[in-house]
């Protein structure tokens, strides 16, 4: 007898890309002052921190 089932909801059930694409924006910009491209957060958006952290401090020169 299942008794439980056990899954995730991002991708699954809902699509998150966008709410994560905007909260992305929303920490650099409050945290780091510059507003990132949408090219920016769609190349490390789904990646892990080891890759988009230095992505993400570097600044705009």
């Amino acid at each position: 007898m299942i008794k439980a089932v056990i899954f995730g909801l991002d991708v699954t059930l809902i699509d998150t890309k966008d709410l994560i694409v905007d909260t992305f924006y929303h920490v650099i910009n409050e945290l780091l002052g510059r507003s990132p491209t949408i090219e920016e957060l769609n190349h490390v958006y789904g990646r892990t921190s080891c890759f988009f952290m230095p992505f993400i401090m570097m600044t705009k020169s």
